[in-house]
């Protein structure tokens, strides 16, 4: 009974520990996402990236990318009952130092990132799964 009250009094304080929806890798292996509420939206932080990934960045003059939020002013969609849940917003590509409109799709440990250049055309799609 103690450790439930001390939980409640936890998030009670800190109510982005009980916005968090996991933590995502994507498909390559050298980037890991916190996706949580920040605010009034969803953003998903870097939390960890491989050498490669931090080169890549710095390439496009991006010299520090944990801490960075990938996933940004991501905003919930409504979806016909029974559908998975989706978020509408912007996607930061470290490597491009480029910014497109995005949408994630969360439904059980699979996170699906949708970026486009052009409103709905040159799109380039990945599921991240979830790792903690």
């Amino acid at each position: 009974m103690q450790k439930l009250v001390m939980t409640m009094l936890l998030l009670a304080a800190n109510p982005a520990l009980a916005a968090t929806y996991g933590v995502f890798r994507n498909p390559s292996g050298d980037v890991e996402v916190k996706l949580a509420d920040c605010r009034k939206q969803l953003c998903g932080t870097i939390v960890k990236a491989s050498a490669k990934a931090k080169a890549d960045a710095a390439k496009a003059g991006q010299t520090k990318i944990i801490g960075m939020q990938l996933f940004r002013n991501l905003t919930p969609t409504p979806q016909p009952k029974g559908e998975p849940r989706r978020w509408d917003g912007e996607v930061y590509i470290p490597d491009k130092d480029r910014t497109v409109s995005g949408s994630v799709t969360l439904k059980g440990k699979i996170l699906s990132v949708k970026g486009c250049l052009l409103g709905d055309a040159l799109c380039k799609s990945q599921d991240w799964v979830r790792v903690r």
